[in-house]
């Protein structure tokens, strides 16, 4: 069983690529995110020094940054059903929000996440209203070497709320490594994407 005090860092040459390609997505520096060493040993929120906001500036971006390769989807399953196009909107109603009713915000909102977490070629008929209608948007990024959670901590996350459009928020974690102490967990209210190189669990 691993020392979760002191994790295994030892990357191959394609995992320090795939980190840095992830930052660097993120508008973040490598580099920088690598100096960063996050060690929680009580329950709570991510400390505040290691969390970073992004602006996101619309649907294309955002998938850039925490979206799912098409490829994995391409033998035809997974990901969210293809969402169907919103018809019978008030004309210009495509140049924002305000003609949008609520239940149809709740569908781009589910279609934003058709698009970033299913296949994305399957998923745009929204694409041009979920732009209007929910970007600008802000991005909680966390990006560390290491991520260490021990025994029994509970790590809280967040993201930014914006209220009638993005009332959880999105939050991203990129990681060399994740290790979790015997009963630690991570609580997200957020829409939360870990993306890490190596992980150890004392649960497994």
């Amino acid at each position: 069983m691993p020392d979760f005090s002191t994790p295994d860092l030892t990357l191959t040459a394609a995992e320090l690529q795939s980190f840095d390609t992830a930052v660097t997505n993120a508008g973040l520096q490598p580099s920088a995110s690598w100096d960063n060493i996050i060690n929680v040993t009580a329950s709570g929120p991510v400390p505040a020094s290691f969390v970073t906001t992004v602006q996101v500036a619309d649907l294309s971006q955002l998938n850039a940054i925490i979206g799912l390769p098409n490829a994995i989807f391409s033998s035809g399953g997974g990901g969210l059903p293809a969402p169907q196009a919103i018809s019978g909107l008030p004309k210009g109603a495509s140049a924002g929000a305000p003609a949008v009713t609520p239940a149809q915000m709740r569908y781009l909102k589910w279609s934003l996440d058709a698009h970033v977490f299913g296949d994305s070629t399957k998923a745009s008929p929204n694409a041009d209203l979920i732009n209007a209608s929910l970007f600008p948007m802000t991005l909680t990024v966390i990006a560390a070497q290491s991520l260490t959670l021990a025994p029994g901590v509970i790590l809280s996350v967040q993201g930014i709320s914006e209220a009638g459009v993005n009332p959880y928020g999105y939050v991203l974690f990129i990681l060399g490594s994740l290790s979790l102490g015997a009963g630690a967990q991570i609580s997200s209210t957020a829409n939360t994407v870990i993306n890490t190189q190596v992980a150890f669990s004392a649960n497994d």
